[in-house]
């Protein structure tokens, strides 16, 4: 398998300083995939115990234990890839987040501030009530078994509508403070479905960190990405000064020679591209929010996919000492949760002439970009004829026609015909 070069290593270069990630062990795409067949890669036989009822008489409902778990271990692997403590679920809090759940149901809509249904017995909806204002909220048009996990994936993304532009739900999810966490899901009458999670807890304190970063470095999963997903890195504001600091971003993709930068920050964002300081109490505190325009990029137009190596440089900053801080920088391998093998080969040009000594080059390109190995190998169907060498090299021997055959990894290949003359 092709490996590219993963790092992720922040360093601040100021004196006295120590190296936020040092000794830190790479993260890999093996580490990826490993990490989501032994904790998300599972089936949910049930979702409810109980099921909800989102109208007269009002029932709260009672998720599976397997629906739940399932839930937090997709928390879980989010925050693990941001360099978080784990979380735990909490029956109270369980409890709260599905009568969260149930009221937006019975409302048919999401908000942090419901209006009481005229029908709902007050001890419900101050339950109901308390989870909407502490809980990060999804809907769907939809309902499966696995729609938990899909809203935290949804919250971590955070791309739809304004909330690329605040990350709000991001920002709890990654919030250091948090330890313990609840779930909650319940549908309304016409089958769309409502998901909350509680994310105000503080139980954790104050956890040791110098910056979130999301996507975070090393290898990272290219099916939390979309084209719209905005990227982010939230300071500790007891390490940093965000009001003395000034950062530029400078973003590349080392495949394509891509480049971003990202120097003036607006009060709002506007476009395709842009940068933002996320202010408010969410999570961990202000947020840098940047987004590039991969549009303006051919190869990128589609969006984020494995084999993409993104490195972030970010300078400027301050720190509450009133010192500069060195620049920072992480790199971003992405990669697929599950392999994907070549699924065609094909070298260009489709024929070749060469005389008898003369030298020519063909390329073999692995269809898609994407697979986990691009690479082919070369050889000739008749080396009296030509040679070809392990770059595609093709060398002329002999007169005649023959074959070069490029092969990736699984089998799947192309072939070109050659003719050698005198």
């Amino acid at each position: 398998m092709r490996k590219l070069l993963l790092f992720c290593l922040i360093f601040l270069l100021f004196t006295g300083a120590v190296p936020a990630a040092s000794g830190e062990e790479i993260r890999t795409a093996d580490d990826l995939r490993a990490r989501y067949l032994e904790n998300l890669n599972k089936k949910i036989s049930a979702v409810y115990v109980n099921g909800p009822s989102a109208a007269n008489p009002y029932e709260a409902g009672v998720l599976t234990d397997e629906a739940i778990e399932a839930a937090v271990s997709e928390a879980n692997f989010i925050r693990w890839l941001a360099g978080l403590d784990e979380l735990e679920t909490d029956a109270g809090l369980n409890a709260l987040a599905q009568h969260g759940a149930v009221l937006m149901a019975a409302n048919k809509s999401l908000s942090h501030s419901p209006e009481q249904p005229a029908d709902m017995p007050d001890d419900f909806f101050k339950m109901g009530e308390a989870a909407a204002a502490s809980c990060n909220l999804a809907m769907f048009n939809w309902a499966e078994e696995d729609l938990l996990n899909q809203a935290v994936v949804q919250f971590s993304r955070d791309d739809t509508g304004a909330n690329r532009y605040i990350l709000g739900h991001r920002r709890w999810l990654l919030y250091p403070a948090m330890k313990y966490t609840g779930f909650g899901l319940a549908q309304d009458e016409d089958g769309r479905s409502y998901a909350a999670m509680y994310v105000m807890d503080e139980s954790n304190g104050k956890a040791e960190y110098d910056l979130i970063c999301w996507p975070s470095g090393g290898a990272f999963p290219a099916e939390l990405m979309s084209a719209d997903t905005p990227w982010s890195v939230t300071p500790n504001p007891e390490i940093y000064d965000l009001e003395k600091s000034s950062p530029r971003i400078v973003m590349t993709e080392e495949t394509t020679g891509a480049e971003f930068v990202f120097e003036i920050m607006t009060e709002e964002a506007a476009g395709d591209q842009y940068f933002v300081l996320g202010g408010g109490r969410f999570g961990g505190g202000p947020t840098y929010i940047f987004r590039p325009d991969l549009s303006a990029y051919d190869r990128l137009m589609y969006g984020y996919s494995q084999n993409q190596v993104w490195t972030v440089r970010l300078d400027g900053m301050i720190l509450k000492s009133g010192a500069p801080a060195g620049p920072i920088e992480y790199t971003v391998e992405i990669a697929s949760l599950t392999p994907i093998s070549p699924a065609a080969v094909e070298i260009m040009p489709r024929e070749m002439t060469v005389r008898v000594g003369e030298e020519a080059y063909l390329s073999a390109q692995v269809i898609p970009d994407w697979a986990d190995d691009l690479s082919v190998v070369w050889s000739s169907s008749d080396e009296s004829i030509a040679s070809v060498g392990p770059d595609g090299r093709v060398r002329g021997i002999g007169k005649g026609t023959c074959l070069v055959i490029a092969e990736a990894v699984n089998g799947k290949k192309d072939e070109v015909g050659i003719t050698v003359t005198e």
